[in-house]
């Protein structure tokens, strides 16, 4: 199990999880998404869990899509 004893910027997705930083003992900090239905158990998400709790967790905003015109369409489409 890696030992992850720092976290950063949690904010909850689109999905309900909670997205966040994890500073890896090997690979400094990486983007990590919390997920407590997650069955492997590298990262302890229960401690994870316990870390953001007491954390703000920012709370999911939609994005705003422009709206698209011919010129985008067409380019979308063509893809």
């Amino acid at each position: 199990m890696v030992d992850i004893t720092e976290v950063k910027n949690p904010a909850y997705n689109a999905e309900g999880l909670i997205d966040l930083e994890i500073k890896h003992p090997d690979y400094g900090w990486i983007p990590y998404t919390l997920d407590m239905s997650d069955e492997d158990t590298t990262i302890d998400n229960k401690s994870l869990k316990s870390m953001v709790d007491s954390m703000k967790i920012a709370e999911y905003v939609e994005p705003d899509i422009p709206p698209q015109n011919e010129e985008v369409t067409d380019i979308i489409g063509s893809l």
